[in-house]
C-alpha cells in the first residue's frame, strides 16, 4: 500500500456565505460557541493557536458525540486553519482538515473544507470519509445560516453593503 499523500478534489466540500469575513471566520473559530449553530459538532474546547490540541465532540446520525483530539497544525487568521490527527501513528493514518476562507470581488466569501490523508490506511478511510462528506457540508449549511441571518448584506445599485 501506497504512503503517498491523498489530495483529492473529491475530498473538499465548500459553498459560498454572504456575511463578512471576519464575521465567519468568528463563528468557525469559537469552538466553545459550536452548540449554538453546528448541528455535527454539538460541543468544543480549546483556543486556535499553533500546536495547541483541541478537543471537538462529533455527532453523526444522533448518535452519541465521540470526542475526537486534533492537533492545530498551522493557521492563518481570517483565512485558514489546519487540524491534524494520526491514528496510532502517521505511517498507518495522519488526516489533516482543512478549513479556508477566501473572498471574492463582489464580497462573498468561500467556505471551503478539505481533507489531505496519508499512511497505508489512507485510500480506506478514504471511502469512509466521501460517505460522511453530506455531514460536513451541513456544518456549511448551519454556518452559512448562522451568519447571513446575524450579518445581512443590503444591496444597494448593484453593490454589497
Amino acid at each position: 500500500m501506497s504512503t503517498a499523500t491523498t489530495t483529492d478534489p473529491m475530498l473538499q466540500v465548500g459553498l459560498t456565505i454572504n456575511a463578512p469575513r471576519k464575521e465567519i471566520w468568528n463563528f468557525l473559530t469559537q469552538f466553545d460557541i459550536y452548540s449554538a449553530w453546528n448541528t455535527m459538532i454539538p460541543d468544543g474546547k480549546g483556543s486556535l493557536a499553533a500546536n495547541e490540541t483541541i478537543a471537538l465532540a462529533l455527532k453523526l446520525n444522533n448518535s452519541r458525540p465521540i470526542w475526537i483530539k486534533c492537533r492545530v497544525e498551522a493557521f492563518k487568521e481570517g483565512e485558514y486553519f489546519v487540524l491534524s490527527q494520526a491514528v496510532v501513528s502517521p505511517k498507518i493514518l495522519y488526516m489533516k482538515h482543512i478549513f479556508e476562507l477566501t473572498e471574492n470581488e463582489a464580497g462573498e466569501v468561500l467556505l471551503l473544507q478539505r481533507w489531505e490523508l496519508s499512511g497505508w490506511l489512507a485510500s480506506i478511510f478514504k471511502k469512509k470519509l466521501l460517505k460522511q462528506l453530506q455531514w460536513f457540508q451541513q456544518m456549511n449549511i448551519d454556518l452559512k445560516q448562522l451568519a447571513e441571518k446575524c450579518f445581512p448584506k443590503i444591496e444597494m445599485q448593484g453593490k454589497n453593503y
